[in-house]
């Protein structure tokens, strides 16, 4: 496996594509009249955007997260972070089947598209830096 870092230029696109796609999905929940939804994918972006910016800047210091982020982890990061992907999967899988039978008993389905992916992304952060620790 190669621990090359990922080109600078390979970056940039991404963050403009990643800054795109916000920009268009913003573009059309506003269009849909729901301001607030949009401002929250704003911010929600921006807040990725510049976190992403963060650990590339930092690299090798930032940790795992950053030699992840840089595209410079070793095989044991990786296999750490689709172990953590995995248990987030799991975890999903079972608030969507909570959230279906949420859905049966009048939740709505923001609510439950919420509480997919909330579970998801806490599990994913959670399982990643326990798994870390342990080896």
């Amino acid at each position: 496996m190669s621990t090359k870092p990922v080109p600078v230029a390979v970056r940039i696109v991404s963050l403009l594509c990643a800054a795109l796609a916000a920009g268009v999905l913003a573009f059309v929940a506003h269009l849909a009249g729901n301001a607030s939804m949009a401002k929250g994918i704003v911010v929600g972006a921006g807040s990725t955007i510049v976190i992403a910016i963060a650990l590339w800047a930092l690299g090798r210091r930032a940790g795992a997260p950053g030699r992840i982020a840089s595209g410079i982890a070793d095989e044991r990061e990786n296999r750490i972070l689709t172990a953590a992907g995995s248990d987030a999967a799991f975890v999903m899988l079972i608030a969507g089947v909570v959230g279906v039978i949420g859905s049966l008993y009048g939740w709505h389905g923001a609510l439950v598209g919420a509480i997919v992916m909330w579970s998801g992304l806490l599990t994913l952060i959670t399982s990643f830096f326990i798994r870390l620790r342990r080896s």
